[in-house]
């Protein structure tokens, strides 16, 4: 009650949660470029350029709060361009590796 008048509220009883790709640690892709679903540190890259990937393998891993994230290819392809190098600080939505 405020004042003497009965107040009516409404609270949300649900909560929309999204994960990037659906796989724990990876990133979000656009156009064939992974990136940073997270901001870390990079850790190791675990590619180089001409390396031939499948969707899901481990391309780097990326330190977020003490815990090492591996990020994972989300698709098939031939990696193009590595745009970090390990020790290099990311923010969410920073280009970490191209694949063609």
């Amino acid at each position: 009650m405020l004042s003497g008048q009965a107040l009516t509220t409404t609270t949300p009883t649900t909560t929309s949660v999204q994960t990037v790709s659906g796989i724990p640690g990876s990133t979000a892709e656009v156009g064939g470029v992974i990136k940073a679903a997270m901001p870390g540190t990079v850790m190791t890259i675990k590619v180089k350029v001409g390396d031939v990937v499948k969707e899901g393998d481990v391309v780097l891993t990326l330190e977020t709060m003490k815990m090492e994230n591996p990020i994972k290819a989300t698709r098939s392809g031939k990696i193009k361009e590595i745009k970090v190098q390990p020790g290099k600080f990311v923010n969410v939505g920073d280009p970490l590796i191209v694949i063609e």
